[in-house]
C-alpha cells in the first residue's frame, strides 16, 4: 500500500472537488481527521475524494474506493428489505410514518489500525476517515448488520418497523398505534447516539406516504410510484420512440429504470423482454462500446409505447396479488408419450417419419396408437436418441415435455417383478443435474411415482418432476393416494427423506393392480397421503415379501417393525430453510391465510394473545429456529423427537420446567402438528418428557423474602425523601410510586396505565381512586373477570403516627401531581424526572422499584420490581386480613394465584391490606379498624 496517488478513475457525472467548509463540516462531525506523523499507523491508501449534489442542495461527500474495492475487497451477498419483502406484509387500513436518519454512515466508527486505508488528500494535506464513508463496497452490507441489532429491539416490543438503509418505515394497525410505535422508534433511535432529518422524515402517521421512491395508499391497499419517476420513465421511452437510433447508454437507462418498477407495475419483468433482447443482438455489455447506435425496428415500437404512455405507468398494483382463479391444463394427446410400437425403436429426430415413430407428435392427436406396455429394450448400454429419448428400463421424457393426461388402464394383469436399473441409487433420476423431484405447488393433491417396466406389465403413472436434463414422464391425472405405499415404521434409511442405497442388482417390488385406500395406509413419509412425496416409494410388507430371491439379482430385504436399518448414504439434501420469524403473529396471520380463512378472519384471531405473550413467544422461537438451522431440522414441520431433542437441551442448560413449558407453548403456536393427528401441546410422548423433567427437577419455592419491605420503607421516612417539599423530584417519584405498588398490589403494567384524565385520578375524603387509561387491557382480565378499581386510604388522616403520615400514599400523590404540573407533556400519572419530561415507560418503572430494593439485599441476590406485590400482600395475610380482600385488591381470579406464586413468610400481627402492608414494625401500640384499606366502589 504505498503512500503514492492511485490511479484516476472517471467521476460521477455532476460532481465537483471539495471546498473547504466541507472538509471543516466532516471534521466537526468527527467523521475525518488530519494525518499526521504523531497518528500516523503507516502507509496511506489515497483515493480521490469528490462531492454529489443532494436533492436539497447540499453536498454528499464521496470517497473513490473503486481501487481498494476491485483489488482487496470480497464482495459479500446480503440481503436488504425492499418492497419486494414489505408489500406482501402491508394490509388496508394501516398508517404509516417514515424516519430518515441524517448522515447515517457517519455514525459507524472504523477500526484505527483500518483508516489508513481510507485516505484523500487535499490542498497537500493528509485526511483519513474515522466513520464509514460512501463508497465503501461493503459499506450497506456493515451499516445493514447494524441497524438489524436495533430492529430487532423494536419488533421484540411489538413495532412493526422495516429499514432500507436509513429510510425507515413505521406501521400500525391504527393511527394512534402507528404514533406510538414511531415515538418509541425515534426515542430509542435518540438514545442510541443517531440523527434524526427531521426534513425529511415524515413522524405524523398517515396513510398515503413515499417510500422507497413507491407511494403507498394504505387507505386502498394499493402502491403506486412517484408522479417524479413516472415521469422520468416517460421521457427516456418517448426520447427513444422519437429517434431512429439511440446509443446503448441511453437504452441500459431505460432498462435500469423499468427494473426498478417491477414491485410497482403488473407483468413488468414480461413487458421488459422484448426490449432486453433487441438491446442484447446489438450490443454486448463486455465488449461494446456505451455509445453503440441502437436501432428501433418497427416491430418494436408498440412494446416501446406502452412505457410512453404515463396513465399506464402510474396505474399502480395492490399490495398482494390476488388468489389465482383459473388453472389450465396441457393439450397433450391421449396417445402416452414414450409408448413403444412393438419391437421397432428409433433414435430419429421428431418431426419425420409418422409412421413407426415410438415417439408421441406433440399438440395433435395424428401419433400412432401407443401399446399398454413398452417393447424390449435393445442389448447393450443405456441410450437415448437426438431427442434423449432413453432406450433402458425407465420411461423417461425429453426437457420440455408435456404431461400424459391419459387414464389408469384397468386391465393390469397378474403382478410382476419390477427390475430397477442397477447402476444409480433407488429414488434418484439419471439427470446430471441435482434435482428435488417431488415438490408440487398445488397443495392438497398427491400424485405417484412411477417406474420403468418390463414386457407386458402396466407402466404405473408418474408424477410432474421439476425441469432437468431428463425427466421421468409425468400423468397428468391426479390421484388421492400412490399405489406404492410403505408401512408405518419406515425404515431409518428413509429418514431424510430419500433413500440413496446403491443396490447390487435389481429390486423386486411387486405392484399391486388396486389403488391402495387411505384409510388403512400411510406414505412413506409418516405423513398421510395429503403431502407431496420427493423419493421413490415402496411397497407396504403385506406386498412384499420379506425375502424375494431371483436369479437376476441379490435379493434386497425391506425392513419392517424395528429390524435393522438399510445402510445409507445420505445425499446433499437439507431441509428447508426458515429464517427466524419477526413476530409469531405475522407467522400466524399467514398461515390462516394460507388455510383460506379471510385476512378479517385472521387479523382478529392473531389477537386472541396479549402483547406480552408475542413478545415472550417471538424470543422463545428465535432461539427454537437457530437450534433447527442447526440440527438440520424443519421448525414447522419437525418430529417428534426432534422437537424432544430441544427440550432436552432447554433442560440440559437448567431451564425450570416452567420456562421448558412456555417454549413448548410458542412452538405450537408455529408448528404443523404431527402425523399422528397430535399438536406439539397434545402429542402424549412430549407430555410424558414435561413429566419426567418436572419429576426430576421439581419446581422450588423460597418462602424467605431477601429483603424487608418495612427496611424500605423506614429509608422513605427519611432524607432525601423527607421532607416532601425539599425532597429531589426523582426520589419524590421513586417514593409515591413505591408506596403506590405496595399499597394497591397492582402489576408494573398497571401503575404505568395510571392517567391524570379527567374522572381517572379522583380524590376523596377517605382517600383516593385510581383508575387505568379506558385503552389498557390488564393480563388477567377477560370476557368473564374485570379487576376492580384502585382505592388507596389516606394514612396520614387516620393516624396521628409520625411514620404513618410518611408512609401515606395519598399524601406523597398529591405533592407529586403538585410538583409535575407545569412539567407535564402527557397525561400518564408517572413522567420522567428530567428534561423532556415524557412518560416512563414500564421498564423504567420496573427499574426505579427494583433500585429501591437493591440496597435492602445481600450482593448477588436476584431483585425484581415484582417482589413488591408479593411483599405487600404476603404481611398483609399474615397481619390477619380476609383472603378475599387481598383478592380484590391484587385483581386476582382464584386464591390459587397468590398462594402458588406470592406468598412469602413475612411475619405480621394485626391490620388490613394497605395498613399492614405500609404499617410501621409490630411492636408499635396502635389499634385499626380491619378492612379499612380495601374499598371497592
Amino acid at each position: 500500500m504505498a503512500s503514492s496517488q492511485p490511479r484516476q478513475y472517471p467521476r460521477y457525472r455532476k460532481s465537483g472537488p471539495p471546498s473547504r467548509d466541507e472538509i471543516n463540516s466532516l471534521l466537526k462531525k468527527g467523521a475525518i481527521t488530519r494525518v499526521t506523523t504523531a497518528n500516523a499507523d503507516g502507509p496511506l491508501f489515497r483515493s480521490s475524494f469528490f462531492l454529489t449534489p443532494k436533492k436539497n442542495g447540499t453536498w454528499r461527500p464521496i470517497l473513490n474506493l473503486r481501487p481498494l474495492n476491485r483489488r482487496f475487497i470480497r464482495p459479500e451477498r446480503f440481503r436488504m428489505e425492499t418492497l419486494t419483502s414489505i408489500l406482501h406484509l402491508l394490509r388496508p387500513g394501516m398508517w404509516a410514518s417514515s424516519v430518515d436518519l441524517k448522515d447515517a454512515y457517519l455514525h459507524i466508527p472504523i477500526r484505527l489500525e483500518d483508516q489508513r486505508f481510507l485516505a484523500f488528500r487535499y490542498k497537500a494535506i493528509d485526511y483519513r476517515f474515522t466513520a464509514l464513508p460512501f463508497g465503501l463496497s461493503t459499506a450497506p452490507r456493515v451499516f445493514t448488520r447494524v441497524t438489524r441489532a436495533v430492529l430487532a429491539h423494536l419488533r421484540r416490543n411489538g413495532v412493526m418497523v422495516f429499514a432500507y438503509l436509513d429510510d425507515w418505515l413505521v406501521l400500525g394497525n391504527s393511527q394512534q398505534g402507528a404514533l406510538a410505535s414511531t415515538n418509541a422508534t425515534v426515542s430509542l433511535l435518540t438514545k442510541l447516539g443517531w440523527l434524526i432529518n427531521v426534513e425529511k422524515s415524515n413522524l405524523v402517521p398517515t396513510q398515503s406516504i413515499i417510500y422507497l421512491g413507491a407511494r403507498l395508499d394504505l387507505a386502498s391497499g394499493m402502491v403506486y410510484p412517484t408522479a417524479e419517476r413516472t415521469a422520468s420513465l416517460v421521457a427516456t421511452a418517448r426520447k427513444i420512440l422519437g429517434n431512429r437510433n439511440t446509443p446503448a447508454l441511453t437504452w441500459q437507462r431505460l432498462l435500469g429504470k423499468m427494473a426498478s418498477f417491477t414491485d410497482l407495475l403488473d407483468l413488468c419483468r414480461l413487458r421488459m423482454r422484448p426490449l432486453q433482447r433487441h438491446l442484447l443482438k446489438h450490443y454486448a455489455p463486455d465488449r461494446s462500446s456505451a455509445a453503440t447506435p441502437i436501432p428501433l425496428p418497427t416491430g418494436l415500437r408498440p412494446f416501446l409505447t406502452w412505457w410512453a404512455e404515463s396513465d399506464r405507468i402510474a396505474a399502480g398494483r395492490p399490495f398482494r396479488n390476488p388468489a389465482p382463479t383459473t388453472s389450465i391444463t396441457t393439450d397433450a394427446s391421449p396417445q402416452r408419450l414414450g409408448s413403444g410400437m412393438g419391437h421397432t425403436h428409433s433414435c430419429r429426430r421428431m418431426g419425420g417419419a409418422r409412421e413407426g415413430s415410438p415417439y408421441q407428435y406433440f399438440r395433435d392427436g395424428s401419433g400412432p396408437e401407443g401399446r399398454t406396455s413398452l417393447g424390449n429394450p435393445p442389448n447393450g448400454p443405456h441410450c437415448h436418441g437426438p431427442v434423449r429419448q432413453h432406450h433402458d428400463r425407465g420411461v423417461y421424457q425429453p426437457s420440455r415435455g408435456h404431461s400424459i393426461p391419459g387414464p389408469p388402464t384397468q386391465d393390469m394383469g397378474p403382478a410382476r417383478p419390477l427390475r430397477l436399473p442397477s447402476d444409480r441409487p433407488t429414488g434418484v433420476p439419471p439427470s446430471r443435474e441435482r434435482q428435488y423431484t417431488g415438490r408440487r405447488t398445488v397443495q392438497g393433491v398427491s400424485r405417484q411415482w412411477g417406474m420403468g417396466a418390463l414386457p407386458n406389465v402396466v407402466r404405473p403413472h408418474i408424477p410432474p418432476v421439476r425441469q432437468a436434463v431428463r425427466r421421468h414422464v409425468r400423468d397428468g391425472q391426479e390421484r388421492q393416494t400412490p399405489d406404492v405405499l410403505l408401512q408405518i415404521p419406515r425404515p431409518a434409511g428413509l429418514e431424510d427423506r430419500r433413500p440413496s442405497r446403491l443396490m447390487g442388482g435389481p429390486l423386486h417390488v411387486r405392484l399391486s393392480p388396486t389403488g391402495i385406500t387411505p384409510q388403512n395406509s400411510h406414505d412413506a413419509s409418516g405423513r398421510g397421503s395429503g403431502h407431496a412425496f420427493d423419493r421413490t416409494l415402496l411397497a407396504q410388507s403385506s406386498m412384499v415379501p420379506t425375502h424375494h430371491r431371483n436369479a437376476g439379482g441379490p435379493t434386497i430385504q425391506i425392513p419392517t417393525g424395528r429390524q435393522a436399518p438399510l445402510p445409507t448414504e445420505r445425499p446433499h439434501n437439507p431441509p428447508r430453510h426458515h429464517e427466524p420469524p419477526s413476530s409469531c403473529v405475522e407467522t400466524l396471520r399467514l398461515s390462516l391465510q394460507t388455510a383460506g380463512f379471510p385476512p378479517e378472519v385472521a387479523d382478529i384471531a392473531v389477537d386472541a394473545r396479549r402483547q406480552s405473550t408475542v413478545k415472550t413467544y417471538d424470543s422463545r422461537l428465535h432461539r427454537y429456529y437457530v437450534w433447527a438451522g442447526d440440527n438440520a431440522a424443519d421448525p414447522v414441520e419437525a418430529s417428534v423427537d426432534q422437537v424432544a431433542a430441544f427440550l432436552l437441551e432447554l433442560f440440559r442448560e437448567g431451564k425450570q420446567i416452567s420456562t421448558i413449558r412456555n417454549y413448548r407453548s410458542a412452538i405450537a403456536a408455529v408448528h404443523s402438528g404431527f402425523s399422528d393427528g397430535s399438536s406439539v401441546g397434545t402429542n402424549p410422548v412430549l407430555r410424558q418428557v414435561l413429566r419426567g423433567m418436572f419429576h426430576r427437577r421439581p419446581p422450588r419455592r423460597r418462602l424467605a423474602p431477601s429483603w424487608a419491605l418495612h427496611e424500605v420503607l423506614t429509608t422513605l421516612a427519611g432524607s432525601p425523601y423527607e421532607p416532601l417539599h425539599n425532597a429531589p423530584l426523582d426520589k419524590l417519584t421513586h417514593k409515591t410510586l413505591f408506596l403506590i405498588a405496595a399499597a394497591s398490589a397492582r402489576r408494573r403494567s398497571c401503575l404505568h396505565a395510571l392517567t391524570l384524565q379527567r374522572g381517572f385520578t379522583r380524590f376523596e375524603p377517605g382517600g383516593v381512586r385510581l383508575l387505568p387509561d379506558p385503552h389498557f387491557l390488564p393480563k388477567n382480565q377477560s370476557v368473564t373477570f374485570t379487576p376492580n378499581e384502585i382505592f388507596l386510604p389516606s394514612l396520614s388522616q387516620a393516624s396521628s403516627i409520625a411514620e404513618d403520615k410518611r408512609w401515606c400514599p395519598v399524601r406523597a400523590l398529591k405533592w407529586y401531581i403538585e410538583r409535575t404540573k407545569q412539567l407535564r407533556t402527557s397525561d400518564r400519572l408517572f413522567i420522567l424526572p428530567r428534561s423532556p419530561y415524557t412518560p416512563a415507560s414500564k421498564d423504567t418503572i420496573s427499574r426505579w422499584m427494583a433500585d429501591l430494593i437493591r440496597a435492602h439485599t445481600q450482593p448477588g441476590e436476584p431483585v425484581r420490581a415484582h417482589d413488591v406485590r408479593g411483599h405487600a400482600t404476603s404481611r398483609a395475610w399474615f397481619r390477619g386480613v380476609p383472603l378475599e380482600d387481598i383478592m380484590k385488591a391484587a385483581a386476582w381470579k382464584t386464591p390459587s394465584s397468590f398462594v402458588a406464586c406470592y406468598l412469602t413468610n413475612t411475619p405480621a400481627t394485626e391490620g388490613d391490606f394497605a395498613r399492614a402492608a405500609l404499617g410501621p414494625p409490630p411492636a408499635r401500640s396502635s389499634t385499626h379498624r380491619q378492612g379499612s384499606c380495601v374499598t371497592n366502589a
